[in-house]
């Protein structure tokens, strides 16, 4: 299978999973998922763990998104980053590792992620200037989050 007829097979099975926001054909979409994945494409194995997530099955999800991080996925990457962020999995350093794989892919979602981590001083440092500057490409991008927390920080002088 080539890659675009991967990236073409999971759209498919996308719109069998959610259709118009509505289920269509879940055990079709999850079928579509495991045949590109079974190929190696990551874009299956990120779409099998989103199936599991939706099923609550957390445990099964994380090793497919590994996997798919593995392979270059930078939302699957992401999904990572928030599973290890809090509750009864937190561990700041795995997931300050993958918010910053996805900040050096580019993924945008993980800016203000990476302001929050050195902000807070995540898995890290605590480092107010590198927050800035993390809420400000965030902000650049159009996160209003980051730009409410750039507000407050300024508006505080919080170590500005």
């Amino acid at each position: 299978m080539e890659k675009s007829e991967a990236d073409a097979r999971c759209a498919e099975a996308v719109r069998f999973a959610v259709g118009d926001g509505v289920p269509q054909d879940l055990p079709k979409a999850e079928a579509m998922f495991r045949e590109v994945a079974e190929e190696g494409y990551p874009q299956g194995m990120f779409g099998l763990a989103d199936m599991a997530m939706g099923k609550g099955e957390v445990e099964s999800a994380i090793p497919l998104y590994e996997k798919a991080a593995e392979l270059g996925s930078l939302p699957a990457s992401f999904r990572l980053g928030n599973i290890y962020w809090s509750g009864e999995r937190e561990d700041h350093a795995r997931s300050r590792a993958c918010f910053e794989r996805c900040a050096e892919g580019e993924f945008e979602y993980a800016y203000n992620k990476m302001g929050d981590i050195h902000f807070y001083g995540y898995g890290g440092p605590r480092d107010v200037s590198k927050a800035i500057e993390w809420y400000s490409k965030a902000a650049s991008v159009g996160d209003a989050s980051a730009m409410f927390k750039l507000g407050c920080i300024y508006d505080g002088g919080t170590d500005v």
